[in-house]
């Protein structure tokens, strides 16, 4: 078999447009995409006080755990954390937080590993959040469930 004969410049290209794909992939990765700046601004101190919980305590959690899988263009399932109203609108399976009612709430269910069995799978599926890290989801959905977006 014999190969077509390139020049030193066609070389010289097509080495750029590859080292360019592999800058692409790096600076753009597999992983979730960046969050816009927030939308919501709470109008009154308890509004402030969920929106600083959120922040603090459970959208770390969300990102290390949920974000990959339920946030941007990403969205298993329907559900999607990106923003209040996304996550209101819950997945396929409905409704999956009521604000002010975590023990009704499905999201809280599946963090806990104790769904139920028509649930499609226990969240994170692989390993369980921790005692506090679930204590953290429940407050936050008691409280209203506010978000920055």
């Amino acid at each position: 078999m014999s190969y077509p004969r390139i020049s030193a410049n066609q070389s010289v290209r097509m080495l750029l447009a590859v080292v360019a794909a592999g800058v692409l992939l790096a600076t753009t990765g597999c992983g979730p995409e960046p969050e816009p700046p927030p939308t919501f601004h709470p109008s009154t101190p308890q509004q402030a006080a969920a929106l600083t919980y959120f922040n603090t305590a459970v959208k770390p959690v969300f990102r290390q755990n949920c974000y990959r899988c339920h946030f941007g263009m990403n969205h298993k399932g329907n559900f999607n954390l990106s923003t209040r109203e996304q996550l209101l609108k819950g997945g396929k399976n409905g409704v999956d937080v009521i604000p002010g009612d975590p023990e009704h709430s499905t999201l809280v269910q599946a963090v806990r590993h104790a769904g139920p069995g028509d649930h499609p799978m226990p969240m994170p599926p692989k390993d369980k959040l921790s005692d506090s890290d679930i204590a953290a989801i429940v407050k936050w959905i008691a409280d209203g469930a506010i978000m920055d977006r």
